[in-house]
């Protein structure tokens, strides 16, 4: 279990240009990273505590190990015993285990359980995001760059819910879109784009392969395409690079029979492309923009939930590390 920073030395920014850039952002954003910070402050000497309760257990359950591991060395002659058996008379050996071996080995689980559940608890006592990669963020913008608060709309809860079903509602819509957005970004493209991008790679070819003529009006042979061929070789402790100029003939090849190497490879597109499924570029660009639109608003009313339940007292983990969300500016 790795020991986390102690709360009072918590990592901050304190570049100038860090602070500049924070004090230029609305009032509105000034006030939510603070609040931030002492959530984080909070969570971290958290953590802290269920590190050193953690070592704790751990040192317990060592010490009982020992003591079993004692134990064990000490009886290991009344741990097997030979029983036999009255009907068949056929003897066997078995494990015995003394009731005081037994309760030490139940607390030896009953300390692996606790430790696990600590380690479990340190997990949740993550705020979800970080004061420090805020303020990176906000040294990396241009300085030119003006933020404004965001318009953020709060959710309306249904009869009877409570703001906590409305959490895990609205996170449930985010991960729906998270997986549309996966799905549209590995779409397949449209056969008719595809065919557009066969010719362009078809037509460099073939503008690559196609010779000179030009010396021949000059008493001269053709000028050929060349291509470099590059290999490395390693003798004894180095490696040695031997180049070679060769005639370029697959780009030969392509620029004689561009036509036919076209049509041939439009059939192979149309039998293996399909529409149905598919996106243009202009359509995917579209879509995604939209599914990420409303993936940002949810994101925002997820903020705007989880501000409602801490001021009731509650700890909520974050799943949104965006710093937009987080300090609700655009």
């Amino acid at each position: 279990m790795s020991t986390q920073s102690s709360a009072a030395s918590l990592p901050v920014n304190t570049d100038a240009a860090a602070q500049a850039r924070l004090k230029a952002l609305p009032q509105s954003a000034q006030l939510k990273f603070e609040h931030l910070r002492r959530v984080e402050l909070r969570q971290r000497a958290l953590v802290d505590g269920l590190v050193e309760q953690h070592q704790h257990v751990r040192e317990q359950r060592d010490q009982v190990i020992g003591d079993l591991g004692h134990f064990d060395r000490r009886n290991r002659h009344q741990l097997v015993e030979i029983k036999e058996d009255a009907n068949t008379g056929q003897r066997s050996i078995v494990t015995a285990e003394p009731a005081e071996r037994a309760a030490l080995a139940d607390r030896v689980q009953a300390l692996n359980n606790e430790m696990k559940r600590i380690v479990e608890q340190q997990a949740s006592a993550n705020p979800g995001f970080s004061t420090a990669a805020i303020l990176d963020f906000l040294v990396r913008q241009s300085s030119t760059r003006a933020f404004t608060s965001a318009r953020v709309s709060f959710p309306t809860l249904g009869k009877s819910e409570t703001f906590a079903q409305a959490l895990m509602k609205n996170r449930l819509d985010q991960a729906s879109l998270v997986e549309e957005i996966r799905f549209v970004e590995n779409a397949d493209t449209t056969v008719v784009t595809a065919k557009a991008m066969m010719r362009a790679q078809v037509q460099a070819l073939a503008d690559r392969g196609c010779p000179d003529v030009g010396p021949l009006f000059k008493g001269r042979n053709i000028s050929w395409p060349n291509a470099t061929f590059t290999a490395t070789v390693r003798g004894g402790d180095h490696r040695h690079a031997v180049s070679e100029t060769i005639k370029d003939a697959f780009a030969l090849a392509i620029w004689a029979n561009q036509d036919a190497i076209i049509a041939k490879l439009d059939r192979q597109i149309e039998a293996a492309g399909n529409d149905a499924i598919a996106l243009d570029p202009e359509a995917k660009a579209q879509r995604l923009a939209d599914l990420e639109g409303r993936l940002l608003r949810l994101q925002r009313t997820e903020e705007a939930i989880i501000e409602r339940l801490e001021g009731d007292g509650m700890t909520i983990q974050r799943s949104c590390t965006d710093p937009l969300v987080l300090l609700g500016i655009e």
